[in-house]
């Protein structure tokens, strides 16, 4: 995975693949920046119950969960991400 791909969603082609990954720049940054307030506040949740607790899309809140993790952001449970 490419530093790139974990600052901005990433896609695995082109054409509307890419086209998606480019319209929710500013919704995954928001929601990685939710996730990350859960986890500062004590919070210990899998992607699942993070999706819940903010009430999102467990498909929009599971990549942003992995992204974190990837970059050592998060210190949770992720076994759902």
């Amino acid at each position: 995975m490419s530093q790139k791909y974990l600052n901005t969603p990433g896609s695995k082609g082109g054409g509307a693949s890419s086209d998606a990954a480019k319209k929710i720049v500013s919704r995954a940054a928001m929601l990685r920046i939710a996730i990350i307030e859960l986890m500062l506040n004590g919070y210990r949740l899998t992607a699942d119950e993070i999706a819940k607790q903010l009430k999102e899309s467990v498909l929009a809140i599971r990549p942003r969960v992995s992204e974190l993790v990837k970059i050592g952001t998060t210190a949770g449970r992720t076994s759902a991400a």
